[in-house]
């Protein structure tokens, strides 16, 4: 569904048409036949690693992330990483924050390379987001970013999340924004784009209540996507 009703801008369409050129001859996605688990099995590639540490975006985004966990998670806190992929930002995680580090993911072989790439430092799970591999109330932090969106059922999703975190918690989110086309779906699996309110709305609805809006560098990165294609 989309929560997004603003008009589309130029700006939109050309991030389309990239995204369309970017996927060309990959897998498409089919959430009700047998493809669904493979779309995401080949959703990254062991490559990727290396692109997204060249990555000026998710260089930032591991930036911003490390202050925030900083700012509101002590040393010794249990972190947990929804939807972790290949451990981009765990790996990007400084010891010096004292964390104890847990990831799962639903593709088994960002599992292998998330627990090859973190030995020692994450203890990394294969499971869905639905079912949470680990206890209720067990961690400290949990973060999820840019995983929702290609969850048919986000409120269930939400609400797991809830789950394992102690009372008080902290949960990091970021969901994308952009006009939502229905073609998005068949080329990179979202079911759906937010608004700050809608976002909000979804978090409240499990016992989470925004307290702080992360810097995102919305015009830097859109710019920046234009180079997208050729480097895929």
């Amino acid at each position: 569904m989309n929560t997004d009703t603003r008009r589309p801008t130029f700006d939109d369409r050309k991030a389309l048409w990239i995204l369309k050129l970017a996927k060309i001859r990959r897998r498409e996605f089919a959430v009700d036949s047998a493809e669904y688990s493979k779309f995401y099995e080949d959703y990254f590639e062991e490559r990727d690693v290396d692109a997204y540490i060249e990555d000026r975006r998710m260089e930032l985004r591991r930036d911003v992330i490390n202050a925030a966990i900083e700012k509101h998670l002590p040393p010794g806190s249990r972190l947990l990483d929804v939807g972790c992929g290949l451990g981009d930002v765990m790996s990007g995680i400084p010891d010096s924050l004292g964390l104890k580090m847990f990831g799962f993911d639903f593709a088994a072989s960002n599992v292998k390379v998330a627990t090859k790439r973190l030995e020692g430092r994450a203890q990394i799970k294969q499971g869905s987001i639905y079912e949470i591999p680990f206890e209720s109330g067990s961690m400290d932090g949990a973060m999820c970013l840019e995983v929702l969106e290609h969850i048919q059922d986000d409120q269930k999703a939400i609400h797991e999340i809830a789950r394992i975190l102690k009372p008080g918690g902290v949960f990091i989110g970021a969901v994308p924004y952009a006009y939502y086309w229905p073609e998005y779906e068949r080329l990179i699996g979202h079911f759906r784009h937010y608004t700050r309110d809608s976002f909000g709305a979804l978090m409240r609805s499990a016992g989470l209540e925004p307290v702080e809006y992360l810097p995102n560098y919305p015009n830097w990165a859109r710019h920046y996507t234009l180079a997208y294609p050729w480097v895929r």
